[in-house]
This record gives structure tokens, sequence and C-alpha cells, in this order.
């Protein structure tokens, strides 16, 4: 091998593990060590109308219990509305809403075909007419205080959204993402702090209704567009820790690596839909962005030039011990895999794994984008 290929095959290493590093460490760590203490809310009485808006498909199982938990939100009663889509389930969700068909906080809204949750959305909010919505999914339920706590930001005028706090209730179970939403959380609250979030939780999150504009057909990340757009506006967008939505950890591997395919794939989406994004004078947090979210959709295919780089350059002694390292921590990956398959926990190869699982979904959501099947994804809930 040429002196000429060795150091171009050393520079593609060191471009791409810089670029890993700062993404999953870095990144975290500056904002972090740039994030100030939290603002304090403004405690001015406020008396906001609030409407809670629900895309639901094939939600018979959840449905009941979901608008129960929120009927029973000490948010004033009198101030409180409702609104159900059903997106043309083909189950029992119809007939279980019945139950409320007569409700004076209830409005339930029935589309005949499954548009997919963007277009159920769209539907949902022009019949929302409050100042304040709250974007809510099926299977979470809320704390007594969540939507109150959510919409009390909005006494300051420069707040444009809130989100709240998703907490898993079944802690003991083997974690197919290797404590990753923990880490996520972290960030999104440290961004906050410093500026605005990058992007909201899709299950408990606020915003003005005036700053909410229709939603592209078939959009995955509505919990990125809606926020940035806001952000976009001038407003800030906000993590409120104490407005808490309980859900249960899936324990299913496959059901979390399809979600993160589909997630990762809408990122994707969301670029070429919103290509301001990439803009630094259209989008005021865009260090934050391209740090948070492009980064992420790169760092995958950078781990795989290291390693690709690191077997080239074996002869070399740094490069074997890299590349001898980097075996270890796939081995160690697959070993947390069959933890998760005998259910037993191993925690340094259970986090591996988790992270193998993200990067692996981040790599075939982009050949699902690019290669013309993200169809495939587009209408779920």
């Amino acid at each position: 091998m040429s002196s000429v290929t060795v150091s171009l095959l050393a520079f593609l290493f060191l471009g791409a593990a810089v670029l890993v590093v700062y993404t999953f460490a870095g990144y975290p760590l500056v904002i972090a060590r740039y994030a100030g203490p939290e603002r304090t809310r403004d405690p001015s009485p406020h008396n906001f109308a609030v409407t809670v808006v629900i895309a639901a498909y094939n939600a018979g199982r959840h449905i009941e219990a979901r608008l129960d938990n929120l009927l029973a939100q000490s948010y004033p009663a009198d101030r409180l509305q409702i609104i159900v889509v059903d997106d043309g389930s083909n189950d029992d969700t119809w007939q279980r809403l019945a139950r409320w068909a007569d409700h004076p906080q209830v409005t339930l809204i029935a589309q005949p075909e499954n548009g997919g949750k963007a277009r159920a959305l769209n539907t949902g909010l022009a019949a929302a007419k409050s100042e304040i919505v709250v974007l809510a999914d099926v299977r979470q339920t809320y704390k007594p205080d969540t939507i109150a706590e959510l919409v009390a930001h909005f006494t300051d005028p420069g707040v444009g959204a809130v989100t709240g706090n998703l907490v898993f209730v079944n802690g003991d179970e083997p974690d197919p993402q290797g404590g990753y939403w923990d880490i996520e959380k972290s960030i999104r609250e440290n961004e906050s702090r410093y500026r605005s979030t990058v992007g909201v939780t899709g299950a408990v999150y606020a915003a003005r209704r005036e700053l909410i504009d229709t939603l592209p057909d078939g959009l995955i990340l509505d919990d990125v567009l809606i926020p940035m757009r806001i952000v976009r506006a001038g407003y800030r967008v906000k993590f409120e820790t104490a407005a808490v939505a309980y859900d249960t950890k899936s324990d299913s591997l496959a059901e979390e690596y399809y979600r993160k395919v589909r997630t990762l794939a809408g990122n994707w989406q969301l670029l070429a839909q919103a290509p301001w994004l990439l803009s630094r004078s259209d989008n005021p947090i865009f260090f934050e962005f391209i740090s948070h979210k492009v980064l992420r959709l790169l760092a995958p295919w950078a781990l795989v030039v290291t390693l690709i780089c690191a077997f080239l350059l074996r002869d070399i002694a740094f490069f074997q011990l890299v590349f001898v390292v980097q075996l270890g921590l796939i081995g160690l990956a697959g070993l947390g895999f069959v933890g998760y398959l005998l259910r037993f926990k191993v925690p340094l190869a259970g986090a591996l794994m988790g992270f193998a699982l993200l990067n692996i979904a981040a790599i075939v959501g982009t050949c699902k984008f690019f290669g013309g099947r993200q169809k495939e994804l587009w209408r779920t809930h």
C-alpha cells in the first residue's frame, strides 16, 4: 500500500472518528456546558382555553382509558376540550368512542379512510378554536397536572411550544434502547435551557394554535417540524420536566427497531420537505439542529468508514489496536442481544446493543428513503 493511500485512509479514519465522537459525546457535553439555569416561569395567572387533539388509528385497546385520563386532569373543565379524530380505524375504536358522543368536552370526528397521522392532525387542528393546543397520543397517560404544567409556560409571550417528560414505568424489563431515551431527554433539557429544544416528544407537547401551519400529507415527524417552524417564527420551545406522560417501555426489539427506522427515515423526509432547516439564516437553532439531527444520520456511515479504514491499515500497530477494540465492542453488542433474548441484563453490553440498534436503523432508514421505499413507513400511527 502506497504512502499516499495510507495517508488518505488515515485522514478518512480521523475525520469519521471525530464526527462520531462529536455526535454521541461531544455535542451532549457542549450543550450541557452552555445550558444556563432554567428560566423561572412567569407566575402570572392565566385563563388559556386548551384543546387536546388526538389522532387515533386502531386504538380500541387504549382509547377509553386515555379519555378517562384526560378528563381527570386538574385543568379547569370549562377551559379544556378534547378532539379525537378516528383515522379510518378498522377495529372497534369508533364503537368505543360512542361512550363520549354526548360529552360536552369531547368532539369526535371520523375519517372514512386511513390517511396517516399528519392528515388526521390537520383535521383535528382545523376544528380546534382554543389559543393553546395539546397534541397527545393514545397509549400514554398523563399525571393529573401535566396539562397545567405545560400551559403555565405560555404566560411568557416568547414561548411558542412546550414539551413534556415521557417516563417509562416498567424499568425492570430489558431495555432494547440501551438507556438511549434518558440521554435524549437530558440533551433536550439542556437545549431548552440554552435556547430551544430541537424536537418535542410527540406524546406530550403543547403549542400556540396560531403558530401551527398545515402539515404536509404523509409527514412522519410532526414532533420535529411543528416546533422547528415555531422556532423559525421567533419563539422558543421549552422542556418541562414536571409535565409527565407515563408509557410502557417496549420490550420488543423488532418493534423498537422499526420505530427507529421510521423515525430516522423521517428525518430525511423532513430535510427534503423543509430544506430551510439546513440554512443558517433561516434556522435560528442551526447549530443544535445539525448537531442533534443531521449528524446522527451521518454518524452510522462514519462508524462503517472507521471500521473499514482500521481494517485496511491493520499493519500499523495503532490501527490494529483500534480494529481489535472495534471488534470487541461489536462482540459486546452481540452479547447484549443474547442477554435481551434470554431476559437478563448485561449493563455495558445492553447499552452497546442499543447503540448498535440506533445506528443500524439509521442506515436502513436512509436506504429506505433514498431507495424509494419510504411509503412503507408514512401512513402509520
